[in-house]
C-alpha cells in the first residue's frame, strides 16, 4: 500500500511535532510518545502554528484532520501502525536504544524511519532484529510547510524500503529523495556546510560583513545566521566531535570578530 494509514511519532519537540503535523493535516491519525512532562503543550504549540500558516498558504479543502492520541509508551505508540517516524535527541546511544524498542514491537510491515540530521543509519540498525526496514528520513524544518526528506539506507537497508517510503511520502505533499550511499550530515547539510564556510571567509577577506550577507543572501542567512547576524554553528559542525573527523575542506575556518557597537562580524 502506497499510503499511510497510521503514523506513530516518537519523541515530540520541534521537529518530532511537526512530522506530526505534517501526518494529521494529511488526514492521518498519529500516535505520540514523548515522556518530556510538556509534549503535549509543545505538540499542541507546533500544529497550531502548521494550522496558521496552512491557512494563509491555501485557501483550498484540506483533509478532514487525523487524530492525534498521546500514549504512554513506545509499544503502544507503534500499534497499528505503517509509517514510525523517530525523533528523539541527536544521541547515537539513545537513537539505537529506541530504534530498537520500535523494532521490537513494530507490525512487520511498517516502515521505521529516524529524523537524524547526521548519524549514519548503519550505526542505529545495529540492534535490529529486521533492520532491513529501518532508514533516514532527514527532513527540513519545518517539516509540516518545507516538502523534502533525504531518504538514507544504512547498509541492511533494502532498495524495496526506500522505494516505498519514497512512495508513501508523495500523498503527503513530500518529496523523498533516496541517497545513494550513507554519509555523515547527508546531502544537504554537507551543502549547506559549503556555503556557510564561504560565507565566513567573504567576511574574513573583508568583502563584506554580516549585515550584507543577511541583506543579499537568505541562504546564508537561513543557515548560518541568527537572527540578530551573529554567525552561529550549524548542527552538522557541533556533532563532528562525537564522529569521525571529515576530509578537511580546501580552505579552513576563518577567525572572525564580533562588533560589541553593532554585534556584527567582521574581519580580525
Amino acid at each position: 500500500m502506497t499510503k499511510i494509514t497510521k503514523a506513530a511519532c516518537i519523541g515530540g519537540g520541534v521537529i518530532g511535532g511537526a512530522w506530526a503535523a505534517r501526518f494529521l493535516l494529511a488526514g492521518i491519525d498519529v500516535a505520540m510518545f514523548d515522556p518530556h512532562p510538556e509534549a503535549e503543550r509543545i505538540v499542541g504549540e507546533v500544529l497550531a502554528n502548521a494550522e496558521r500558516a496552512y491557512a494563509m498558504l491555501t485557501m483550498a479543502p484540506l483533509p478532514k484532520k487525523g487524530k492525534l492520541t498521546f500514549v504512554k509508551s513506545i509499544e503502544e505508540a507503534v500499534q497499528g501502525a505503517d509509517w514510525i517516524q523517530e525523533s528523539v535527541p541527536e544521541r547515537v546511544d539513545l537513537k539505537r536504544n529506541v530504534i530498537t524498542q520500535i523494532d521490537a514491537a513494530a507490525p512487520p510491515t511498517a516502515l521505521i524511519g529516524s529524523s537524524t540530521s547526521g548519524i549514519m543509519p548503519t550505526e542505529l540498525q545495529r540492534d535490529m532484529k529486521h533492520p532491513e526496514r529501518m532508514f533516514v528520513a532527514h527532513p527540513y524544518n519545518p517539516v509540516y510547510l518545507l516538502p523534502l526528506a533525504e531518504l538514507v539506507g544504512g547498509e541492511k537497508t533494502s532498495k524495496a524500503t526506500l522505494q516505498d517510503a519514497k512512495a508513501k511520502l508523495a500523498p503527503i505533499g513530500m518529496k523523498g529523495v533516496i541517497i545513494n550511499k550513507e554519509i555523515e550530515a547527508f546531502v544537504g547539510d554537507r551543502l549547506l556546510e559549503a556555503v556557510w564556510r564561504e560565507g565566513l571567509w567573504l567576511i574574513k577577506d573583508d568583502i563584506c560583513d554580516t549585515r550584507n550577507a543577511r541583506r543579499r543572501h537568505p541562504l546564508f542567512v537561513r543557515h548560518a545566521l541568527g537572527a540578530d547576524g551573529h554567525v552561529r554553528d550549524l548542527p552538522y559542525r557541533r556533532r563532528r566531535s562525537r564522529h569521525a573527523p571529515l576530509p578537511r575542506p580546501v580552505r579552513p575556518l576563518p577567525v572572525l570578530a564580533v562588533d560589541q557597537a553593532d554585534g556584527c562580524c567582521r574581519s580580525r
